[in-house]
């Protein structure tokens, strides 16, 4: 079902999922892979042989990946897609994944 998804019954709401959805966003998403990524991206801009930021108090450093880059763009490009995101970014914003999607300043 994973190679060939399709809806096959009715969708949660979205109320429903917050409770769970929101920490798992905030501890994983919005505090572990947006600042990975955001230094990711920063390395790779800067040219620099090695990415450090600061993930859960601990110092983590290695080298930036590129691949990850074009990721994230898309990411970026899929979430300018979405015409209302008037319930989306606050719950984004609230987690601290907002600041990966839009881009550097």
């Amino acid at each position: 079902r994973m190679l060939w998804p399709r809806a096959e019954a009715a969708f949660e709401s979205l109320e429903s999922l917050l409770p769970t959805l929101e920490p798992f966003l905030a501890e994983q998403v919005g505090a572990l892979f947006c600042p990975w990524t955001l230094a990711n991206e920063a390395a790779l801009a800067a040219g620099a042989e090695e990415l450090e930021v600061v993930l859960a108090g601990q110092r983590f450093h290695q080298k930036p990946q590129k691949y990850h880059a074009r990721s994230l763009a898309a990411l970026r490009a899929r979430h300018a897609e979405i015409a209302d995101r008037s319930a989306l970014d606050p719950i984004l914003a609230r987690t601290g994944c907002l600041v990966a999607l839009r881009g550097p300043a």
